[in-house]
């Protein structure tokens, strides 16, 4: 080889004896390196290049050369730097440096050192694997697309067939129960007859409420989220489920001041739905409880890992009942469609109840201990924007003692000597 061939190669080449010492050093690798061909050649490579002469490459070159093995290869992902070379701008090139054994008439050998730049195919590589990741995406986020669209057709078609199923059987409900009700008031039935009669009035009346239920849930594409004050709500919901069930509702907060100013993004209709559920369930679970209580904690915005919905940003609103509690069988499967442990029961309104709360971006936790109590922790988004609410002024909450027990800007006070659930 001579040097006229090697500054003619359109790659960075040199040529090494066995102990290193620089050769032949070609044009390319001198207008590369930025080192002159006059200051390396005659010199030990390690001069200049400190890396060559660590020992996993001595070990490696040295190996090739002894052997007349095949051509040693240093990547740049595993070998960076072992000899940088520049490009015009200054940046690092992307090189792979390849050595093979060259023999000499004489019998000795040397290396014969390429460096090929392969920075424009790197950086191509790189952006078709950008390409093709973007193409992925894109494919992925499509078929979400279509698979959401489907979802939400399918949904659509549900919602209409559950509405006007709802329809049809309330209409047939109505006649039966009109026929019922004068049938029982205008004939003189024997007893048992009219105990079939007072069965069927209230068969029709549990079957209109899963009606009404399955009505509501077909009604969810046409509800609209909003910014909701939480506290007032609440407040309100409290009120109207105490008075039309004359059981004692307690609503607390550790902060006022942050509750009052608490806002989250939901449809109003699905959160007294949803309210309505939860309370209806606690009420229900006091059979045989000497004093029932129902509870109702409104926590700080707070971050819950819990949430099907992700971990976001949630006011959290814990309703607790001392009724009788619930087995671990019955709260793994409190929110499944149609499972009851109760009669007269229909055991779909903890389900709609939750898909409700998943639909606007919440969830619903329950924790339960037989014959302790129930909690249902209701995680509802957090709505940041907008401006806080004026002062909320006195609202007297309806329980079985109303004189005795008020809230003030969300806070609950109590007279002397008034037991709260946690026995203080």
């Amino acid at each position: 080889m001579t040097p006229d061939f090697l500054d003619f190669l359109p790659m960075g080449a040199f040529i090494i004896d066995r102990d290193y010492t620089v050769r032949k050093w070609n044009r390319v690798i001198e207008e590369w390196s930025r080192v002159p061909r006059g200051e390396i050649e005659g010199k030990p490579l390690g001069e200049k290049f400190k890396r060559f002469d660590e020992p996993r490459y001595r070990h490696a070159i040295e190996n090739c050369l002894d052997n007349n093995t095949a051509p040693v290869l240093f990547s740049p992902a595993l070998h960076k730097d072992l000899l940088p070379t520049f490009k015009p701008d200054g940046s690092k090139r992307i090189q792979v440096i390849s050595i093979s054994p060259i023999a000499r008439l004489t019998g000795s050998v040397q290396g014969f050192v390429t460096i090929q730049d392969i920075t424009d195919l790197t950086q191509a590589n790189k952006k078709i694997r950008e390409a093709q990741i973007k193409i992925e995406r894109e494919i992925e986020q499509r078929i979400a697309a279509e698979k959401m669209l489907s979802d939400s057709k399918k949904q659509e078609a549900l919602s209409k067939l559950a509405s006007g199923f709802a329809h049809v059987v309330n209409n047939k409900l109505q006649a039966i129960s009109s026929a019922a009700e004068i049938a029982a008031a205008k004939l003189n039935f024997p007893e048992k007859v009219q105990n079939q009669i007072e069965r069927i009035l209230a068969i029709s009346k549990k079957t209109g409420e899963l009606s009404n239920l399955l009505w509501e849930f077909a009604q969810e594409n046409s509800e609209s989220s909003e910014r909701i004050p939480i506290f007032n709500c609440i407040a309100k919901i409290a009120e109207e489920f105490e008075a039309s069930n004359r059981i004692g509702v307690f609503l607390e907060t550790a902060s006022p001041e942050k509750t009052s100013a608490l806002h989250v993004t939901f449809s109003q209709k699905a959160l007294f739905l949803i309210f309505k559920e939860v309370l209806s369930n606690a009420f229900e679970a006091f059979a045989g409880t000497a004093s029932p209580m129902i509870r109702i904690v409104i926590h700080e915005a707070a971050h819950s890992e819990g949430s099907q919905n992700g971990d976001g940003e949630f006011a959290v609103v814990s309703v607790h009942d001392n009724g009788e509690g619930m087995s671990e069988e019955t709260v793994a499967h409190a929110f499944d469609p149609f499972f009851t442990q109760r009669e007269n029961r229909n055991g779909i309104g903890l389900t709609i109840a939750r898909e409700k709360a998943l639909q606007f971006g919440g969830d619903l936790i329950l924790q339960s201990i037989e014959g302790q109590g129930t909690e249902v922790r209701i995680l509802l988004p957090v709505n940041r924007n907008g401006p806080s609410p004026p002062e909320l002024s006195v609202s007297n909450v309806a329980i079985q003692k109303p004189a005795r027990r008020h809230v003030l800007e969300g806070f609950v006070s109590s007279l002397p000597g008034e037991p709260t659930l946690d026995g203080r």
